[in-house]
């Protein structure tokens, strides 16, 4: 497990030094040809080219400030949460989404509570049906399930689509660094589900993933019914 944390952390430094690097080389070479430019046209040009790359920067630090804040929760946080008003908020949120894209989500709760902490369960759901949605098939009206239920000393919920599915063999191993993405047809920074699993985990659960291209993703979410983390 350690060894695995310490892959982890090594694998973010990478990439957010890779994330941080760009944006900067951009504008340190853009304020270097400033000085150059001929005309009024030419500064305009350049400083807003030095404007966008200063919100990718942002946007980073931003994310970067987002991850590091995931860890620092512990069970003082915790609350009874209601997962019927957490997806129907959740649902109400994406309502414009998924009207335009004709989906249709059946949620069907067995275990409608649990002991954890009510803005990361919010921000789990809302990713993994935001990304249903955002992977679905072109064709085929997207059909969103989600599910809860007790196995055991453990709360299972499930997410599941109709969508195109991942390449877990292609895939797997990188499917939840951050900032990497797989389909390229829709827009995205690729954090979701870096967030995802960081925020189960930090909850005290884990995260496992069931796909086939083109034959849509289940997503398994399982917590103690007891929270210790």
């Amino acid at each position: 497990e350690l060894k695995e944390r310490n892959s982890r952390l090594e694998q973010f430094t990478y990439v957010i030094s890779h994330n941080l690097r760009g944006p900067l080389s951009r504008i340190q070479g853009l304020a270097n040809i400033l000085d150059l430019a001929d005309n009024e046209v030419e500064m305009k040009d350049i400083s807003g080219k030095m404007s966008m790359s200063t919100r990718d920067l942002d946007r980073v630090v931003q994310d970067l400030a987002t991850i590091t804040e995931i860890r620092n929760i512990n069970t003082k946080a915790f609350s009874t949460v209601n997962l019927s008003t957490i997806l129907n908020r959740v649902v109400k949120l994406l309502e414009s989404e998924i009207k335009e894209a004709g989906a249709l989500v059946n949620i069907q709760l067995a275990v409608s509570t649990l002991q954890s902490f009510s803005t990361y369960m919010e921000s789990i759901f809302y990713n993994l049906i935001s990304n249903a949605i955002k992977y679905r098939k072109e064709k085929d009206q997207p059909v969103i399930f989600v599910e809860s239920y007790q196995r055991n000393e453990r709360i299972i919920m499930k997410v599941s689509d109709n969508g195109v599915g991942i390449d877990l063999e292609k895939y797997g191993t990188a499917l939840f660094l951050p900032y990497k993405r797989f389909h390229h047809h829709v827009e995205g920074r690729g954090l979701g589900l870096y967030l995802v699993k960081s925020q189960v985990e930090t909850l005290g659960g884990t995260l496992e993933i069931n796909s086939r291209p083109d034959e849509g993703t289940t997503f398994i979410l399982s917590f103690p019914v007891v929270a210790n983390v």
